[in-house]
């Protein structure tokens, strides 16, 4: 049989707008990147293209683990096994090629997602994207209510068709959607700051949190090379994604 060409995204045509990272570079040699931990059926719902579309859309989810690799985070998306299904998500083949780099985790079905998420941030006392903010577990347990600022919501803007599946000017991919973030709770210390310098106190750790060991701990497994696999397997799934769509 003939040999399969891969696709490659570096071929994909480049918009001529930035998506924000600002907030993502350190400031300082003390700072350490916290574990980003993905809530993936909320952002694969809201990055959907239409709402009256049922499947979850697997573009957007890697869109946004590129995002945050890209800039040297170490991301894990958390989903319910139902999420390999054909039934439930678009390109499942990308979920099941996450899962075997151990980038999602799946959660079965006698277990709550919400929770196997929460506790992979607290063991890493890591940060939180998702658009639900888990108040109901964050009460019900002290456990949890320091990650309560650190819970990042997600903020989208449509794309015009011609945009689509396009790598921004600064090498970010956009799938349907740019998007931005916003951090509702935060310590009172922080006020008066800007939005940026806000979301950047949620995405670090200093030596001043009491958990930072375990941040230090966590990111001592990080490398350079770990980085380019993950970026060189999210592009090549993304770029098979761009060419069905």
């Amino acid at each position: 049989m003939p040999r399969k060409h891969k696709i490659k995204l570096k071929m994909c045509p480049v918009s001529n707008f930035i998506v924000d990272d600002t907030f993502l570079q350190p400031t300082n040699g003390e700072e350490v990147r916290r574990c980003v931990i993905i809530d993936a059926p909320n952002v694969m719902h809201i990055t959907k293209a239409h709402t009256c579309i049922e499947k979850a859309n697997t573009a957007g989810l890697l869109a946004l683990m590129r995002y945050f690799v890209k800039n040297d985070f170490d991301v894990v998306a958390v989903t319910q096994r139902k999420y390999t299904l054909e039934a439930t998500v678009t390109h499942k083949f990308a979920i099941e090629r996450l899962e075997k780099m151990g980038l999602i985790h799946l959660v079965d079905g006698h277990e709550y997602d919400d929770i196997v998420a929460l506790e992979i941030a607290f063991a890493s006392d890591g940060v939180i994207i998702s658009n639900d903010q888990f108040s109901e577990h964050m009460q019900a347990s002290n456990r949890y209510l320091r990650l309560m600022s650190r819970c990042i919501s997600v903020e989208l803007d449509a794309v015009g068709q011609t945009e689509r599946y396009t790598m921004s000017s600064n090498g970010h991919f956009v799938a349907e959607h740019t998007f931005r973030f916003k951090r509702k709770d935060f310590p009172k210390t922080l006020d008066g700051l800007s939005a940026s310098s806000i979301l950047h106190e949620a995405f670090f750790s200093t030596p001043d949190n009491v958990r930072h060991e375990l941040v230090e701990e966590h990111r001592q497994n990080w490398t350079e090379d770990y980085r380019n696999k993950v970026i060189a397997t999210i592009d090549e799934l993304l770029a098979q994604i761009r060419s069905i769509v």
